[in-house]
């Protein structure tokens, strides 16, 4: 007997399975050792019904358990119940409990039965239910298209996103077979791969195909399929994944036409292509690259850079480095370099290069570069033609505009003191005075006509590219000047010192020195300082070998911090003032460079400006 108890306790262990039994006579009730494990209590512990239900959660479970009780007991036959308890421990678990009442004289006098822990089962069951569920849920919500397909064929399952990117109904899609969508072109590849897999040959396929869309469009898919089997091995179902790559490979075929046109492009064009491999230093170039220098491949050894560089003019080794340096440390995306390199016969012809780099170390060093290399040397010699042919528009332009400053400014100027004399004359009674000023309108006569004399001196000796010199007095000059503006300085009470020799000629061209003269005389009238008269300091002298001519006045100033870098500029003004418009000493400056001189200038806000020119004799 004992013998037999050891290997029952023995085989209870090993199944972990324990008995109960429920005396309905005296409500004992009786838990074996493995029943206690389960319940997590004491091997000297023996409950009392009420003590066994209270570890059956939630509360409402005990009502469940009743009626298991009642039901076994009016049966009589055994029942099978799963529940949930909360061990002493305060641990929970699930058990699955077998239950099976006795009689005597058709009376219940007990329930007998058996205990199991069946926990873990429970755990994955429920994680199955779990990841099945989020199965089902990444399926339907899923971006890409998603179905499960007989072995036949047939749709069992399809998602939205398949129905989208065929353009189906799901109730449309289901009556339909995926071999009535594919294109006929590649169906038997695609049945070729579902034999495999039935087959036992494959565990997966993949593959591009093309199905029709229910507008009768094509769709290009790429297509992932799974086989599920079941437990004896046998094909239960396929799982496939459908991504819509239409656009991919309507990109991919236009690519392909863009690889081929500028393959033809280059080929037409003659552009050469290279790839430079910087950790061997190793350049490679193809035919066209040598054949615009005039080599054959084979001939030289140009496949390293550092012969490649031999080749380089001298003068622009330097900015073919430079360009490769911003390449290299990403200062630009791209390489672009215009440069000579030497001909077989001796010769230069210029290259133009472009290249990007391509594959970058981890450090952010250049690995491999590509690029193209063109001959531009026609380019070049057009460039060279038109860069003189520029230069002499550009130059006759400044001739133009310099000689149009010349007759606003010099005529204006006479024209101007011809109507203030003309005003003054109708004003005045005295017939002295009147005579007087008739004498100052015949001198403003002579002088105008002098004025475009010269003025067609000019236009005469720039036809022939020439700038007219003689040698002039610049006091009579500046007299004759000061002539011409006198009714302007009357008018505004200005004065003017002289301060220079009779003897001091300057070999220069007149209408030239006039137009300076007038420029710098009527702008220190028009700039004077509203709370004084205008007072102009003239002065000239020789300073090796140049005349050095100083125009000094108190008038408004210019404020140099502000404006010195912008004084000579073309339309830059720098006083409110009617007649002010930007072109006086953007042009005079012009005209004195023209002929050699410089100009310069020392001015303060409220107390005045000198301008200071330096003069060719």
């Amino acid at each position: 007997m004992n013998h037999q108890l050891e290997l029952y306790k023995k085989a209870a262990e090993l199944a972990k399975i324990g008995i109960w039994e429920v005396n309905l006579e005296n409500n004992e009730v009786f838990w074996d050792f493995i029943t206690k494990k389960i319940f997590e209590t004491p091997e000297n512990f023996t409950p009392t019904i009420k003590e066994a239900l209270s570890f059956y959660v939630p509360a409402a479970m005990i009502e469940s358990i009743d009626d298991q009780m009642r039901k076994s007991i009016a049966t009589g036959k055994p029942l099978t119940s799963q529940f949930q308890i909360k061990t002493l421990k305060g641990n929970l678990k699930w058990i699955e409990v077998n239950s099976q009442a006795e009689f005597s004289n058709n009376q219940c006098i007990k329930l007998v039965g058996t205990i199991q822990d069946i926990t873990p089962q429970r755990r994955l069951i429920e994680t199955l239910e779990l990841n099945h569920n989020k199965f089902l849920t990444a399926f339907d919500h899923a971006p890409i298209g998603m179905a499960l397909v007989s072995p036949e064929g047939n749709w069992i399952k399809v998602n939205n996103s398949l129905c989208n990117i065929l353009g189906y109904e799901r109730s449309e899609l289901m009556l339909l077979s995926f071999q009535d969508i594919t294109h006929p072109d590649d169906l038997n590849e695609d049945l070729a791969h579902v034999a495999r897999l039935i087959n036992g040959e494959a565990d997966t396929y993949g593959m591009s195909k093309r199905y029709f869309h229910k507008d009768g469009r094509v769709v290009w898919i790429s297509l992932t399929v799974a086989l599920v089997r079941s437990a004896d091995n046998e094909p239960l179902y396929f799982i496939s994944q459908i991504k819509d790559i239409t656009e991919r490979i309507k990109t991919s075929e236009r690519l392909q036409k863009e690889r081929q046109r500028l393959n033809n492009v280059i080929e037409t064009t003659q552009i050469g292509t290279w790839e430079w491999n910087l950790t061997s230093n190793k350049m490679t170039n193809d035919s066209r690259c040598f054949q615009m220098l005039g080599y054959q491949i084979a001939e030289v050894p140009l496949h390293r850079i550092t012969e490649l560089f031999k080749q380089l003019h001298p003068d622009d080794v330097q900015i073919v480095n430079t360009s490769l340096d911003d390449c290299f440390t990403q200062k630009t995306d791209y390489y672009q370099c215009e440069y000579r390199m030497r001909h077989k016969d001796g010769s230069w012809v210029w290259i133009a290069s472009h290249g990007k780099v391509i594959k970058w170390s981890d450090e952010g060093k250049p690995l491999v570069m590509l690029g193209t290399r063109e001959d531009i040397s026609k380019r070049k010699q057009i460039e060279e033609v038109q860069l003189k042919t520029m230069a002499i528009i550009s130059d006759q332009n400044k001739r133009l505009v310099n000689f149009a400053h010349i007759v606003s400014h010099n005529l204006r100027s006479h024209a101007g003191n011809f109507q203030m004399l003309l005003e003054l004359f109708q004003m005045e009674t005295d017939e002295q005075e009147r005579n007087h000023m008739i004498g100052l309108l015949r001198q403003n006569a002579d002088n105008l006509f002098e004025t475009i004399g010269n003025l067609n001196e000019i236009v005469s000796f720039q036809l022939n590219d020439k700038k007219q010199t003689k040698s002039i007095n610049l006091l009579e000059q500046i007299r004759k000047t000061l002539t011409a503006i006198q009714a302007l300085a009357e008018k505004q009470h200005a004065k003017f010192s002289v301060f220079v020799s009779p003897e001091l000629n300057i070999n220069y061209n007149p209408a030239y020195l006039e137009s300076i003269l007038l420029n710098f005389f009527t702008n220190a009238i028009k700039y004077k300082h509203p709370d004084r008269d205008p007072k102009i300091r003239i002065s000239a002298f020789l300073e090796d070998g140049k005349v050095i001519l100083e125009i000094k006045d108190n008038g408004l100033g210019i404020d140099l911090e502000v404006h010195g870098k912008k004084l000579f500029g073309m339309y830059k003004t720098f006083h409110d003032h009617a007649d002010a418009r930007g072109i006086g000493l953007f042009i005079t400056k012009n005209q004195v460079e023209a002929l050699g001189g410089t100009i310069s200038v020392e001015s303060k806000v409220g107390i005045g400006t000198t301008f200071r020119l330096s003069l060719l004799n």
